[in-house]
């Protein structure tokens, strides 16, 4: 006889790809609401940093803006491309390995900014690979990791909140990612002193280490999956993702070269 919990038809996950909503002890409910905000705040803070910082990045690696540019747009191209294969992700394979998928590019995100601002990683291969293309693919890396993990904080606060209030949870989801830009405009100066950005990706690099534990530590319950995807999928996201970064290089880029630039 199985001993898994089998979910009452309230509990059930309201779509293919979310996790369940099982009735949980307050205690647990607490803890489900604190992980989603420091999730969510992790989320905000990936683009909120780099917003705030990126004058003082651009300084420290000796760039023109226009490279400062190119910064910007490999974290958004990325973040507005990959939403749409996370969600597919998530339908197919379940809350686990979205969950996983999430925290190792999360940590693979941050790990390489922090590498790239301490010099570390430049000194074993700084003759093979410049530290402004390191920091693209790294920026390139934590916009997949931002959209993953905003995710992550909107169903972790639904599992935080009661039935009557999980509008609220998804409000608080979202909210808590947007917050991310203004904490970092209070946060950055006492991390980067002096124009030292080491703190600024060492900082990152912590919140990472700190939601990968909780998240383990307390995973989301299981939900449904379905087989979502088709060969034609291939041919539809490479179109739509070169679609949208194009628009992304253009809304960056036109301001900073501006827009009457041939190419």
């Amino acid at each position: 006889m199985s001993t898994e919990y089998q979910f009452k038809p309230h509990e059930q996950p309201f779509m293919v790809g979310s996790p369940a909503n099982p009735d949980h002890p307050a205690r647990r409910k607490v803890l489900y609401l604190l992980i989603g905000i420091i999730i969510g705040l992790t989320a905000g803070f990936q683009n909120g940093l780099l917003v705030v910082n990126l004058n003082t990045i651009q300084g420290e690696l000796g760039l023109t803006p226009v490279e400062g540019g190119w910064i910007s747009v490999s974290y958004n191209m990325t973040n507005a491309c990959i939403t749409v294969l996370l969600y597919k992700i998530r339908q197919q394979f379940g809350m686990s390995l979205f969950s996983k998928i999430a925290l190792f590019f999360l940590l693979l995100a941050t790990s390489l900014q922090w590498l790239v601002s301490s010099g570390l990683l430049t000194v074993y291969i700084g003759n093979l690979l410049d530290p402004y293309y390191l920091e693209l693919i790294a920026r390139g890396i934590s916009g997949i990791a931002a959209s993953a993990m905003t995710v992550l904080a909107i169903f972790y606060s639904l599992q935080g909140m009661p039935a009557a209030k999980r509008i609220s949870g998804m409000i608080l989801g979202f909210g808590l990612v947007q917050f991310g830009t203004p904490l970092s405009r209070i946060v950055s100066p006492y991390l980067a002193v002096e124009g030292d950005i080491e703190s600024l990706f060492l900082f990152q690099f912590g919140l990472a280490l700190l939601c990968f534990g909780l998240i383990n530590l307390l995973e989301l319950p299981p939900g449904k999956t379905d087989k979502v995807f088709e060969k034609l999928d291939i041919f539809s996201f490479t179109f739509f993702a070169g679609g949208l970064a194009a628009l992304c290089v253009f809304l960056v880029q036109g301001r900073i070269t501006w827009w009457t630039t041939p190419w």
